[in-house]
């Protein structure tokens, strides 16, 4: 395989741009982007060719190419190839992603897509893509991405690396079979590709496995904002499950920042994703672990129509009904200062003192019944 295949198999579409060297093909580069900056030769140099980027300046043979771009170690790269290794020091090491300590429970009513055909070769490509999109994020444009999950989203670093939260620097569009996926047809019948979409990356893991993979586009890409990686499982993310009190907000990101901020207070954390989840959905283990549990801090998203003066008719009001009414224990507490913890953050409230209010009234409540 020379670097021209693996450069389309990542889901770019060069375009020949002379015939010197063999033939030389032009695009964005996978690390920096850029429109027609990274350079393929697939026919010279060594077996496999070579590649050269004009603005980040990485360059090299095939072999450095699956170490710049897809992250492998040496050994891994050569046998992705086909080349044969060097000598007999090396043994094949399997890189993993760096467990994450929280623990999470998969939903049963959302397994991982029919599409996948080939579950071992997803998962291997979806490994590689955490293991590349984590180490964009603190190579690549800090001052962007990095920046926007602890100034505006007010993670901590470690909060950011514990979860393997990365980015994807731009869109990228492979084909559905390089993942293990059955094909999806468009209406003039040609293969949709798997969109691998710019922006900020939410995996959740459970070990070295990736249970699915979500990203977030920036604002200015306009609508889908959060898409699921075709093939994941959309699974509700539990943090701390094994908890005596919990707090169900709707955002993972809200949920990460909920679980830094009350992590002296032992709360556990339920971020659903979308406001639609009901209890009934989530695994059986969940359902016992939230009827066993103390007391329910329900903090949905609180968003507000434009013609709606009953604050139960509003968004969060109408999804949190399902989760009143099912445990009896819980309560709604309300974000201040912003339709959800993120923006109660942003304005300048204590989300530990937040947590701690409610908590205080969930129990004076317990105390009066």
């Amino acid at each position: 395989m020379n670097v021209l295949e693996l450069y389309q198999d990542d889901g770019f579409q060069p375009r020949r741009v002379a015939s010197t060297n063999g033939g030389e093909w032009a695009g964005p580069c996978p690390l920096c982007g850029g429109g027609d900056r990274f350079l393929v030769w697939p026919n010279r140099g060594k077996e496999g060719g070579s590649y050269w980027c004009r603005q980040c300046n990485i360059g090299g043979d095939v072999i450095q190419y699956c170490r710049d771009v897809r992250k492998m170690s040496f050994p891994e790269a050569c046998l992705r190839v086909g080349r044969e290794l060097p000598g007999p020091s090396y043994r094949r090491s399997v890189k993993k992603t760096q467990a994450s300590t929280m623990q999470y429970h998969a939903t049963p009513a959302l397994q991982q897509e029919t599409s996948v055909v080939d579950p071992g070769l997803w998962q291997a490509r979806a490994r590689t893509l955490v293991d590349e999109t984590t180490y964009n994020l603190w190579h690549y444009q800090q001052d962007r991405w990095l920046k926007w999950l602890t100034s505006h989203r007010g993670l901590h670093e470690e909060t950011v690396k514990e979860a393997s939260l990365g980015v994807m620097l731009l869109d990228r569009w492979p084909e559905p079979q390089t993942w293990g996926l059955a094909p999806e047809f468009k209406e003039d019948g040609r293969v949709k590709r798997v969109w691998l979409a710019q922006g900020h990356t939410i995996p959740l893991l459970e070990g070295s496995e990736v249970l699915r993979i979500k990203f977030r586009r920036p604002k200015s890409a306009g609508d889908p904002r959060y898409l699921f990686l075709r093939g994941s499982s959309p699974q509700v993310r539990v943090i701390n499950p094994h908890s005596l009190s919990f707090v169900i907000v709707e955002n993972e990101l809200d949920g990460l920042l909920v679980a830094q901020e009350g992590s002296s207070l032992g709360i556990g954390v339920i971020a659903l994703g979308s406001a639609s989840v009901k209890p009934g959905s989530l695994a059986p283990e969940v359902q016992a672990a939230l009827k066993n549990s103390s007391y329910i801090l329900i903090s949905l998203d609180f968003d507000p129509p434009k013609d709606a003066e009953d604050k139960d008719a509003w968004a969060g009001g109408k999804a949190a009904r399902a989760w009143l009414k099912k445990f009896p224990q819980a309560h709604r507490w309300l974000p201040v200062k912003g339709k959800d913890v993120t923006e109660m953050w942003q304005a300048g409230v204590s989300i530990k003192a937040w947590l701690e209010a409610g908590i205080e009234r969930a129990i004076k409540a317990k105390e009066a019944k």
